[in-house]
Order: C-alpha cells, then structure tokens, then sequence
C-alpha cells in the first residue's frame, strides 16, 4: 500500500482534538459564505489525494465519490485530480498552481494540510478549501468529517457473532480521536451481541507499516483473540487472520475477499459521493457552504460489503437479521451509538442515561469504553 492517509495526525494528537472541539461547538450549525471566483463557465474543481487514485483503498474510495459527484453534475464542473500530494509545501505549490488556471474548489483528501494550504486560502479569499478531518476551518476553509462509530458498530456486531469466545482484537494506528471511535463502536457493537465481549487493541504507531501490522495482528491471536479487525485500510490484519483461520473486518479495502477466502467477513466504507455534492451543490447555487460538515449513515457517507463467503458461514442467520435491522435505524436516523448509558474504562460514565454524544464530541474523543483493553 502507498497510501498513508492522515499524516499529519501525529503531529497534532497533542491539540488537534481541542482545536476541533472548539471550533465544531462554534461552528457545526452555522456556516460560512463560499463565493468562488471566476468567469461564468464551469465550476473548476480540484481533488487532491496523498496518494495514487487506484491505491484499492482510503484514496480510490475518495476518488471514485469524486469522480461520481463529476458525473452527478456533468458539465456544470470541469474537474483535475492531482495524485501523490505530499503533506509539505509542495501542497501549497499545488494548488497556487491551480489557483492560476482557474481552479476554486478544492478537496483535500488527506489530513494535515492545513498548515501549509490555511495561508493559501486566506491570500485568496475568492476559492474555498475543503480538507477531510482539518483541525481548523476558516472563512473559505472548511473540514468535513465523517462518522467513524457507526459502521464500525455493525462490523463489532458480526465480529461477536462470529467468535466462539467474546475475545476480539483489533490492530490499529494510533489512540487518536477517529480512531477511538471506531474501537468504542465496535466494542459498543460487539456488547449488544454479548455483553462480557472485550476487544483487545494494539497501536502500532504508524498508518502504514504492514510488518508491524502483521506482528500485531499476530500477537492479538497468541493471546487469545478469535476474531480480528483490521483498522488500517491494507490486508495485513486478515492475511493473518486467514493463515489461523480467524475471522476478520476491514475498513476501505476493496478487494478484501481475496485476503481472506475461508475468513473475510466484512468491510465498512467511507463514500465520500454525498459530501461532494452537497458541497458542490451549495457552491454551485451560490449557498453558504457549512464551515464544519460531519455525516454518516444517514446522508450515505458509510456503508457496509462487501461481504465475504464466511459472514454466512460464520455469522448464524439470526444474528445477521439483527445487523440488517441495527443498519436500517442508523440510516433512518432511530439509533446512536453513543447513547447512553456509556461508561469508561475506568468505569467512570461518559454519557448519563437518556444522553447522546453530538458531533463536537464524537470528533474530540479522548477515552475509549469499557470492554476495550488496550491504553489511550
């Protein structure tokens, strides 16, 4: 894999989760004026990947949701993709260059940018920038995000359900707020199916190191784990995973099931598509743009599959009506996962009895529930 996704996320972990607190609790119900500069032909769109647009994961997923919202409104955008962008000046190279052909919108599909793309923005005031996960926002920079829990709650369900033992592991990169959201909802998820499922994670410092990833995963299964999740958008957790005959999930990974014939289960996806257009959308109707966006199984921005020759096997029928009808209230809004009661670690309740997390809080999380092992 090529891809490292968010690289900047090691660099901000100290104060990344406040700045973005802070600004989506001022923020996430209100927004921004976007009046893009230009003549009166198409809009001239940009995406900006930090990697190659046929990665089989977290940069293809971005690519094809540009390339079908290009497709949803034709020739009102004239469109350019720009692969292989590193987080350095050389992004901000980028997109000046851009900026002098014309181009106003940009989607910057990785994290850490804003940095160096932040003072672009605010030299020209007429384009607007759009950064997945930014950790600042701003007049014509806006952050969009997407709800990591939701789908890593039904992936936690199958995993439950497909364990003989309630012991569950899970590799991943490092103890940051996206992160603990998907452990949280996997191990939300796993609890509704059994309550006494614990899930076992080990960081492995890095988004992109498939030997310490396979070493990980590994160790997961010595110590007892019967079913594994992969949180690092590449196979190494599920080829482990097939080599023991242990279930697995993975997230973003296109062709899964060839990782995993006798052992793949599921994948959940990020369909970036509804978030493209709804800013396009705004953008192309001369709307304020919202400076903060986070969405989920609602607007269509996750889903789960495919699904692998073991989820029939391994998963009995009536747990996987369960999951269908757990997928059906999160798209129709009737379920959160972070509702309460919810307890810590440490046993200390993060969310009371009738209470819910909002966005603000779902994107600063600092604490993981109890059931999961494994330091923050």
């Amino acid at each position: 894999m090529t891809s490292d996704r968010p690289r900047g996320k090691v660099r901000r972990l100290a104060v990344g989760a406040a700045v973005m607190a802070a600004l989506l609790g001022a923020s996430a119900s209100s927004s921004s004026a976007s009046k893009p500069s230009g003549s009166n032909g198409p809009l001239k769109v940009a995406l900006i990947l930090d990697g190659p647009n046929n990665d089989n994961s977290y940069n293809q997923v971005g690519y094809d949701g540009f390339e079908a919202a290009q497709h949803h409104f034709g020739s009102a955008m004239q469109s350019t993709v720009e692969q292989n962008v590193p987080e350095s000046p050389q992004a901000a190279q980028v997109v000046e260059g851009l900026i002098g052909k014309g181009y106003t919108l940009f989607f910057i599909h990785g994290t850490g940018y804003e940095t160096y793309l932040k003072p672009v923005a605010l030299a020209h005031p007429g384009i607007r920038i759009e950064e997945f996960e930014s950790a600042v926002t701003g007049t014509n920079y806006g952050a969009y995000n997407i709800d990591y829990s939701q789908p890593s709650y039904i992936v936690g369900m199958m995993l439950a359900a497909a364990s003989k033992t309630g012991h569950l592991g899970a590799v991943a990169s490092f103890p940051f707020p996206g992160i603990l959201s998907i452990v949280d909802g996997m191990e939300l998820g796993a609890q509704a199916v059994n309550p006494k499922a614990t899930m076992h994670v080990l960081y492995v410092s890095s988004f992109d190191d498939p030997a310490k990833e396979t070493l990980a995963a590994q160790a997961l299964v010595n110590g007892g784990a019967d079913a594994l999740a992969d949180v690092q958008d590449d196979p190494a957790t599920c080829q482990v995973a097939q080599k023991d005959h242990v279930p697995c999930t993975d997230q973003n990974l296109i062709t899964s099931a060839s990782y995993g014939p006798t052992t793949y289960l599921a994948s959940y996806f990020y369909d970036f598509t509804p978030i493209y257009e709804q800013i396009l959308g705004d953008v192309l109707a001369k709307k304020s743009v919202p400076t903060s966006i986070f969405e989920g199984w609602t607007n269509g921005a996750v889903r789960v599959g495919s699904f692998g020759p073991a989820y029939d096997k391994l998963v009995p029928p009536s747990m996987r009506a369960r999951i269908v009808a757990k997928e059906a209230a999160l798209r129709a809004g009737t379920f959160h996962v972070y509702q309460g009661p919810i307890v810590d670690q440490q046993g200390q309740t993060k969310v009371p009895t009738g209470k819910r997390l909002n966005a603000s809080q779902i994107l600063s999380l600092n604490w993981a529930v109890k059931g999961v092992i494994g330091k923050q």
